[in-house]
């Protein structure tokens, strides 16, 4: 019982440590926050243990116009859209050399015409693009001018209900009145003009931040690719893209190779020598007697080997614990091996430790000294032995 009590204690304390690890881009300085660690950079790199919860937050952001769009899979980079401006088909009017029409409009007290009225806001629209492409704290200014810009139009083209038509309709009839060469159509105006209402309604008066996503990490390692784009199609802006790889806290890599090892496992060869031994009292015959000797020892055969190195990753994923099994290329006869490798590179590696495995050794029914009639080299037995191996080996496809 004491063990079960420890085993669920445990488990608790590692369902407690699960942490929540938090991603955070800064839209208005282009700054990513990693885990606490901010970086310039669209790349970071976070490490998680089984179950933690990684969430991505952008701030400093414009919800509503933007969003943001989280795939675990690379994407090539989008090429930038052309500005949201000339996209929705805002061109500025030309107005003409001498104007008879007098101004209907004063801003502080300065006559102003329509045509001057809605090239303000074709200007203020472009300075807003700039805002949001490249300069978000000017934000909340440059959309406050566009609202006054559009509210003066507006005001200059009453009595004028606030509807797309009707404005599209009287923006164009105004513009001719005055002499001002505009390429749009009534229908095309009135149809930037509601696009436009439908981005101010949904425009936030400042920066806020959009929606948080989470992901857990369960099993395997993942990269997050960040788009945070314009969900608003007539303002596209440049998508901003980062990206966050997600791996295994405090994990080991394993990877195989194959290669040739050559290790001090051999067999020996016996056979019988025929000793005259010489009496040492003169007068008695010699006698003649019959012993054991080892003949040879085989050559050290390469042995073809199959290795699984595990390294901590990280700085020092190129020291690694070896183990392997392999097969002598002389007898047949299996290895296996455990010691150190050094990866070379991502392709190959070299290793030396021990290696073990069966090799042939005088049988123990035979007497070395008075063998008989028995063929030590027939007879003799498989012993399971231990000795130093080195070698190299290589990384064969994604293995």
């Amino acid at each position: 019982m004491k063990w079960l009590t420890l085993v669920a204690a445990m488990v608790l304390v590692c369902s407690s440590a699960l942490a929540d690890i938090s991603v955070v881009y800064d839209q208005s300085t282009a700054q990513l926050s990693c885990a606490g660690k901010t970086t310039s950079d669209v790349v970071c790199t976070v490490e998680a243990r089984d179950g933690d919860i990684i969430s991505v937050q952008v701030v400093n952001s414009v919800p509503g116009v933007f969003d943001m769009a989280i795939q675990k899979v690379d994407q090539p980079q989008e090429a930038a859209p052309a500005a949201f401006v000339a996209a929705a088909g805002w061109s500025a009017a030309k107005k003409p050399a001498t104007n008879s029409t007098a101004p209907n409009q004063t801003i502080h007290g300065t006559p102003v015409s329509v045509t001057d009225l809605y090239n303000g806001l074709i200007d203020a629209l472009r300075n807003l693009e700039i805002a949001l492409s490249s300069n978000l704290p000017l934000y909340a200014d440059r959309l406050k001018i566009v609202r006054e810009s559009r509210d003066a139009l507006l005001g200059a083209l009453q009595p004028v209900a606030d509807d797309s038509g009707a404005v599209g309709a009287a923006l164009l009839a105004a513009l001719k009145a005055e002499g001002s060469q505009v390429g749009s159509s009534a229908t095309e105006l009135a149809d930037r003009w509601a696009k436009l209402n439908a981005f101010l309604g949904v425009a936030p008066a400042a920066l806020g931040k959009l929606s948080p996503q989470v992901f857990h990490y369960i099993d395997r390692d993942f990269d997050l690719v960040v788009d945070v784009k314009t969900s608003n199609l007539p303002f596209t802006i440049p998508t901003r893209r980062f990206i966050v790889i997600v791996q295994l806290a405090k994990t080991w890599t394993i990877r195989t190779t194959t290669g040739i090892m050559v290790s001090g496992l051999w067999d020996e060869h016996y056979t019988k020598r025929t000793v005259i031994v010489t009496p040492a009292a003169s007068g008695t015959a010699a006698v003649t007697n019959t012993e054991v000797v080892r003949e040879r020892r085989d050559a050290g055969f390469p042995e073809v080997t199959m290795l699984m190195h595990i390294a901590p990753r990280g700085a020092n994923d190129r020291n690694a614990l070896t183990l392997g099994i392999g097969v002598a290329s002389g007898n047949a006869s299996g290895r296996i091996y455990a010691g150190y490798s050094h990866k070379l590179g991502q392709s190959a590696a070299w290793s030396i430790g021990v290696a073990g495995g069966n090799v042939k050794r005088l049988s123990k029914s035979i007497d070395p000294k008075n063998p008989g009639s028995a063929d030590p080299e027939q007879t003799r037995r498989d012993v399971f032995k231990f000795a130093p191996f080195i070698g190299i080996s290589v990384r064969l496809g994604g293995t």
